[in-house]
C-alpha cells in the first residue's frame, strides 16, 4: 500500500551560508525570532465579557478553569527552541543530499548474497 500524495514543500533561503543550498534545511520553517517564538507558544485565555460578569457567581467560577490553558513564555522555554532549531539545521549540514561528499554509499544487498 502506497500513497503517493504528497504536500508541496517550499524552499527558502536561511541567509546562513552553511545552511544554503541543503535543500532539508531549507525545506524547515523559517529560524524564529523570540518574539515569534513568544506568539507561537504562548497564549491567554479570552477576557471575560460583560454577558459572563453579569453571571450568576456558581457558574463564573466555572470560567476559571480556562487559566489553566495559559502559557506564560519563559526564559527557558526561548533557549530550548534556539537549541533545538540550531541541533536540527546543524544536524542536516553533513546530509545535503545534493553534496556528492554528504551521500553515503549503501551495501547492495545483491552482492552481498554473493
Amino acid at each position: 500500500m502506497s500513497d503517493s500524495s504528497f504536500a508541496p514543500a517550499d524552499y527558502n533561503p536561511t541567509g546562513m551560508p552553511q545552511y544554503d543550498g541543503n535543500p532539508l534545511i531549507e525545506c524547515l520553517p523559517k529560524i524564529l525570532s523570540d518574539v515569534d517564538v513568544v506568539r507561537r507558544i504562548g497564549s491567554a485565555p479570552p477576557r471575560p465579557d460583560n454577558v459572563e460578569r453579569a453571571l450568576d457567581p456558581k457558574l463564573r467560577g466555572h470560567g476559571i478553569n480556562r487559566l489553566k490553558d495559559v502559557v506564560v513564555p519563559f526564559e527557558i522555554h526561548l533557549r530550548l527552541e534556539d537549541l533545538f532549531s540550531q541541533l536540527i539545521r546543524y544536524g542536516y549540514t553533513g546530509r545535503n543530499p545534493l553534496h556528492a561528499s554528504s551521500v553515503r554509499e549503501t551495501p547492495n544487498k545483491s552482492a552481498q548474497a554473493i
